[in-house]
This record gives structure tokens, C-alpha cells and sequence, in this order.
């Protein structure tokens, strides 16, 4: 299933590296692969917690947050995951998440349906993955 983000939301960011911060961000196989392919070793950057496959964290933060700039050294190829947050699903309705540093200038913000659609079908991906991966 092809997922892709169109018209992205406009978040106003504190650019604080929050949302690296001791991350639990989940990725796809998919996603594996494609930062493989930059020349990652998956084995480095990943761990599975609970059969989620997960991005680690080093030091406190995600394995790709360089500290010194608070910039995802892999930005343009990051994971849908973080593409989408803050934006998060909640009941089944998309909304800011409220750990966020930059809820306050957010918190107003319409999530358009198709964004929320997309991000329900990334839920989607990763939750056939876990199921899969715990048959194992």
C-alpha cells in the first residue's frame, strides 16, 4: 500500500528536538529498507520492543538526532511516523499530541481528512506487520 503525504500540514515547530527524544517510534519494513539503502545498518538503528520493529535511541534520543544541529540526519528520508507527528491518531480522530513542546501553537489546528485517512493506513501497515511478526 502506497501512502503519501500530500498537502503537508503546516505545523509551527519549536525545532527543540522533542519529538526525538527518547522516541518510540515505530517503522515498517518498508521503511527498514529504504534507510538500509543510504547505507545504515538496520541492526544500529532499530530494535523490536514487544514485536513493534522501533527506531533506537542513543544517549536519550533517536539514533539519527545529531544534538549539535537538532536535525534528523536522514530528514528527507525519515519514516512516515515522524513525517506525521505531532499529528497522532487519538479515538480514532487525528489530533495534535499533547506531549508535544509545540501543542499550545497548535492545538487549534484542523487535521484535514486526508491526512487523517493516511495516517490511519500507516497504522494499518504497522499493525499487519506486528501480527506478522509475533507469528513468527
Amino acid at each position: 500500500m502506497k501512502i503519501s503525504i500530500l498537502n503537508r500540514i503546516n505545523i509551527e515547530c519549536n525545532k527543540c528536538g522533542f519529538c526525538c527524544k527518547d522516541t518510540e517510534m515505530e517503522i515498517s519494513r518498508n521503511e527498514l529498507i529504504k534507510i538500509e539503502k543510504l547505507g545504515f545498518s538496520g541492526e544500529k538503528f532499530t530494535e523490536i520492543k514487544n514485536g513493534f520493529l522501533k527506531l533506537k535511541n542513543i544517549n536519550g534520543f533517536c539514533y539519527f538526532y545529531e544534538k549539535k544541529t537538532k536535525k534528523c540526519i536522514i530528514y528527507e528520508n525519515r519514516p512516515l511516523g515522524c513525517r506525521f507527528y505531532p499529528v497522532i491518531l487519538f479515538d480514532n480522530e487525528c489530533i495534535i499530541d499533547k506531549d508535544c513542546s509545540c501543542y499550545e501553537k497548535n492545538k487549534n489546528l484542523k487535521i484535514p481528512k486526508r491526512i487523517c485517512d493516511e495516517l490511519k493506513k500507516y497504522i494499518e501497515i504497522l499493525d499487519k506487520e506486528i501480527k506478522a511478526r509475533i507469528k513468527e
